[in-house]
């Protein structure tokens, strides 16, 4: 698929970038796979998945990509996001950060596109454990949404990561609900 074409050029060009000394890592690939309902599509309970990464290209400022499937009975939803972010250390062990995305949605036959706008806030609790949250807001489709993200990952190597999270999004006038785990490496 195109998507995945994408999604190993942007980790080739962030495996050429400089690492920057940074207590959190901005030059990522992370897979995630979970389980979502919906309140609008079929009223059921449907498979995700996602592949996204990031990465460094000048100080502060980070390249995104995102790649997202909703897998329902009635019909399927796939998202495409790129753009860019940045972050700043907001005290020792906490960093703020946001991005832009330009965004394309496809749910069954429907193609539209629009944005997307993410502000989170990651922490170190530990050096094995971090949490992350974030607030979305996006316009596709001719509708805006809101949507929030909350997770937390274990790291038995800086490089390495696994975690677990939720995740609510108004989307389309549907309320999606994912609960979802994921692998995260670090470069």
């Amino acid at each position: 698929m195109n998507k995945f074409k994408v999604a190993g050029l942007a980790m080739a060009l962030g495996l050429s970038t400089n690492l920057y000394a940074s207590d959190f890592s901005y030059n990522f690939v992370d897979l995630a796979i979970g389980k979502a309902d919906s309140s609008d599509i079929d009223s059921s309970t449907g498979d995700y998945s996602s592949i996204s990464g990031s990465f460094i290209f000048q100080d502060a400022l980070f390249f995104s990509l995102e790649s997202t499937t909703y897998e329902f009975d009635a019909a399927d939803a796939e998202t495409l996001q790129f753009g860019v972010g940045a972050f700043t250390a907001t005290g020792s062990t906490t960093d703020l950060y946001g991005a832009v995305r330009i965004a394309n949605s496809e749910i069954g036959t429907v193609d539209e596109s629009g944005f997307q706008i993410d502000i989170g806030l990651r922490n170190q609790l530990t050096s094995h454990v971090g949490i992350d949250g974030r607030l979305k807001y996006h316009d596709v489709f001719d509708e805006s949404g809101m949507g929030y993200l909350l997770a937390a990952r274990y790291y038995p190597a800086p490089q390495l990561s696994f975690g677990v999270g939720y995740e609510y999004m108004d989307f389309n006038e549907n309320d999606i609900n994912t609960a979802f785990a994921n692998f995260r490496y670090n470069f």
